[in-house]
């Protein structure tokens, strides 16, 4: 016959099994439904889900890997989509999307909720803009730190002496200075500057509009819509 202690050790290992079992169907069904929201927010903003995505996936592996960081010698991370979804414009496509980076031994995601504009009208040299807290207390004055010490990994910041009031929200870096300088003339820095906040990468005919801060949430739909409207004020500026 099982002793006390026998019995006591089952009923605690059963009680664990329950408690276990309880928070992972808990977990699960918070993330169905967050899914869910982020499915139904997504759709009621006009977007659909994206068939096929091999083309796009090409486009922001070359903007995260080989603009982002130029001249990269090292293995370059392998990234994926998932959640993607589309809405035609009228000179183009927007999307809406998570990017991964599948490389390490765990998968992270680069991008959640980015939003990446394809179009025709979109002529652009290679850059990122990354933004600044322009702050100042303590962290904001970090963090600011932080964002020059990665755009001097990627080579080194372009610099605009004659628009400070963008310099002071903004820290652009480029694998053609000349060339963005160019592009980003006096009237584009300045309708940029009034944005505030947002983070770009840019080539050819794609940008994209990166999310900061806690990206491990999906956007709720006031926040999503807040960008994608900034999104498609984004491409009213670096359109010809």
């Amino acid at each position: 016959m099982p002793s006390f202690s026998e019995h006591f050790a089952a009923y605690v290992l059963g009680g664990f099994l329950v408690l276990v079992t309880f928070v992972a169907f808990t977990a699960v069904r918070s993330m169905r439904r967050a899914r869910t929201d982020m499915l139904n927010a997504v759709r009621s903003t006009g977007f659909i889900p994206a068939e096929r995505n091999d083309d796009l996936l090409q486009r922001l592996t070359r903007l995260y890997v080989h603009v982002r960081i130029p001249g990269r010698k090292a293995t370059a991370p392998a990234f994926k989509l998932r959640n993607v979804f589309t809405r035609r414009l009228a000179d183009g496509d927007m999307y809406i999307f998570d990017l991964i980076d599948t490389s390490g031994s765990e998968n992270t995601y680069t991008e959640r909720q980015g939003i990446a504009v394809v179009s025709q009208r979109l002529s652009l040299p290679a850059f990122v803009v990354l933004p600044r807290l322009a702050g100042d207390g303590v962290f904001a004055k970090f963090a600011d730190k932080v964002i020059a010490w990665i755009v001097e990994r990627m080579g080194g910041p372009v610099t605009f002496p004659n628009h400070p009031e963008f310099e002071r929200y903004y820290i652009v870096s480029s694998p053609d200075p000349d060339a963005a300088r160019r592009f980003l003339d006096g009237s584009r820095l300045g309708r940029l500057a009034e944005l505030k906040h947002v983070g770009v990468h840019a080539e050819e005919g794609i940008f994209t509009m990166s999310r900061y801060g806690l990206v491990s949430k999906p956007n709720t739909l006031p926040e999503l819509r807040a960008r994608i409207e900034q999104a498609e004020r984004m491409f009213a500026i670096l359109a010809q």
